[in-house]
């Protein structure tokens, strides 16, 4: 007889080959179940007015903060932040580490002022297609603030 076996041992073997149903609705036994869609991309962060513009309200995670930097409540009253920080060291350590190491991730520095009379510093820094951002670092107590405003122009990856 034409397609059947004489060892019935191979049958088993074949059955225990059957693919199993897959239980996605419209699927049929033995069928692939088509690929989930994909998840939706994450979602950007909003924005904010400020006195220099428009900023993002967080930091991408490629930003390059000082070492030990920890995020902190501290904000500076009615002025949106991308982010602050409280960071170990004096203000004018931070400062220069931070000049540096924006410089490193390919920011220009535009200007860097201080020390101000409350001991702070401001860093402008800027990058490709009109990206702008501002560093404020301020010493407060014992620890340094530092309080970035990342620009809607730059990128966010």
């Amino acid at each position: 007889m034409w397609g059947a076996d004489p060892d019935p041992e191979s049958a088993i073997v074949r059955a225990e080959r059957r693919p199993e149903p897959t239980g996605q609705p419209g699927s049929k036994r033995g069928e692939p179940h088509p690929d989930p869609p994909p998840s939706a991309a994450p979602s950007l962060p909003t924005q904010s007015e400020t006195s220099i513009g428009r900023i993002w309200d967080a930091l991408p995670p490629t930003f390059p903060l000082p070492t030990g930097a920890e995020p902190t409540e501290v904000r500076e009253p009615g002025e949106p932040a991308s982010g602050t920080f409280a960071v170990p060291g004096s203000a004018v350590e931070v400062a220069t580490a931070l000049r540096s190491d924006l410089e490193a991730a390919g920011f220009a520095t535009a200007a860097a002022s201080g020390p101000f009379e409350d001991g702070s510093y401001v860093i402008e820094s800027t990058g490709t297609d009109g990206c702008r951002i501002r560093s404020t670092i301020r010493p407060m107590g014992d620890l340094t603030v530092l309080l970035v405003r990342y620009g809607a122009a730059c990128p966010f990856e």
